[in-house]
């Protein structure tokens, strides 16, 4: 699939080459380097429904489905390097039957959960070389030392290790 990809860059820039003898300057630019994982990629969200942090809701013969059960989830990756606590009073969400629920860990166990969630992306190992696969894990109000963070930002932010990355998160 990789390959259609740069089959496709190439015939882009392709079209503009040919502006070059009229005295263009072509730039090529990225605001990442599209990295391939050297191993299988590791999955976060993965780590943290083995872990029971995020929960799936089931269907009728007891198989996981693709719903979050927000009643039993107390933390969720969500986009690339972000996980957030499932706040009370912070994070309301709309179960299937239209119930809406109010998070369920209580601000004052906040630090705990974040401390023992970093603690496990730390303890996390690859299946194929048995190293560590996160190479950095912070609080949001840390990461923005790091120029990361930040409102729009996860409770948890982390970066995986060389080799492990997706994209460019290493």
């Amino acid at each position: 699939m990789d390959y259609i990809y740069c089959k496709q860059t190439d015939n882009y820039i392709g079209r503009f080459l040919p502006l070059l003898d009229e005295g263009w300057t072509i730039f090529l630019i990225s605001d990442h380097g599209q990295v391939c994982s050297e191993y299988t990629k590791p999955f976060v969200p993965g780590l943290l429904m083995d872990k029971g942090y995020t929960v799936m809701m089931k269907d009728e013969n007891g198989q996981a489905v693709r719903d979050i059960d927000w009643t039993k989830t107390s933390a969720v990756a969500w986009a690339v390097c972000n996980i957030s606590i499932n706040l009370k009073g912070r994070d309301k969400h709309t179960l299937p039957d239209g119930t809406v629920i109010d998070g369920i860990v209580d601000p004052a166990d906040k630090w705990e959960l974040e401390e023992r969630i970093m603690s496990d992306l730390y303890s996390w190992r690859h299946p194929e070389t048995g190293h560590r696969v996160v190479s950095v894990a912070l609080r949001n109000k840390d990461a923005v030392m790091l120029g990361y963070g930040g409102p729009e930002c996860g409770d948890i932010v982390y970066w995986m290790a060389e080799g492990y990355n997706l994209d460019h998160v290493d």
